[in-house]
């Protein structure tokens, strides 16, 4: 994921009047920001973007976005846009106003602690001493190749996180071991807890119907729907099939 930091600059309604060079969606998305989710300058002065594309047949450009506090990422305080030209077609932020929040800074524990945290809380045996060094690709990501313990590189990104109303400085844990451990995290940087953790495998037994639990870290937004309109017609022709809500051939008889 191609990934860049902007520090955005609100214009003022005038320099907008009177400019003749298109407004930026960064600038469109800034100025919405502020005036729509009472945001300050200081809330988004360092916004990243996470991902971003046009829609070749709308023309709705998508922004996804993730705020920052001290140049960490908080992990889930995200926001999305659908725009059309200068307009704002949708949108939807979980940005906060910071000079608010009660923030626990500092990241005393590694990143090598971190991990033993999560794994020792989903029962993931495989350390059969401490977690080997974690190399330091930039100032936020750390990652570890070891396929002793993993299937997969493991990240772990530095950030905050927002928990029961206190934004903790936080490890985000990426990590793809084996059999049926697969796990993102979130680990408090001070105290070592494992403040949510989410499986990635999602698991049926036809037998019972039951699933494994799994919620995802950060709810999506949808996209906004394309403005293109569908035409539906009439069918008359009938067809034998498994009703809804039948998981398979095994849970019932076909009907018309």
């Amino acid at each position: 994921m191609n990934r860049f930091i902007l520090s955005f600059v609100v214009l003022t309604s005038s320099l907008v009047a009177f400019s003749n060079k298109p407004v930026s969606p960064e600038k469109i998305v800034a100025q919405h920001l502020i005036a729509e989710y009472q945001l300050s300058a200081s809330d988004i002065a360092s916004l990243e973007i996470t991902s971003q594309h046009t829609d070749k047949t709308t023309g709705v450009h998508y922004m996804y976005l993730r705020q920052s506090h001290n140049g960490l990422p908080i992990f889930n305080a995200v926001a999305n846009y659908a725009l059309l030209g200068s307009k704002v077609v949708n949108s939807h932020s979980g940005f906060l106003q910071l000079d608010k929040q009660i923030i626990q800074a500092g990241h005393d524990v590694s990143a090598e602690s971190a991990l033993s945290h999560l794994l020792a809380k989903n029962d993931v045996d495989v350390l059969y001493g401490p977690v080997p060094p974690f190399t330091q690709e930039t100032n936020i990501r750390f990652t570890l190749t070891d396929n002793a313990i993993a299937l997969e590189k493991i990240v772990l990104e530095k950030g905050y996180f927002l928990h029961q109303g206190v934004l903790h400085s936080a490890w985000f844990v990426d990590y793809l071991g084996f059999g049926h451990h697969a796990y993102y995290g979130v680990v408090d940087a001070n105290t070592g807890e494992v403040l949510q953790s989410s499986s990635q495998i999602i698991e049926c037994n036809f037998g019972s119907h039951t699933h494994n639990e799994h919620t995802p870290l950060v709810q999506p937004t949808p996209e906004v729907q394309s403005t293109q309109k569908v035409h539906k017609t009439q069918a008359t022709a009938s067809y034998n099939v498994f009703p809804f809500p039948l998981e398979s051939p095994n849970h019932g008889n076909r009907a018309v």
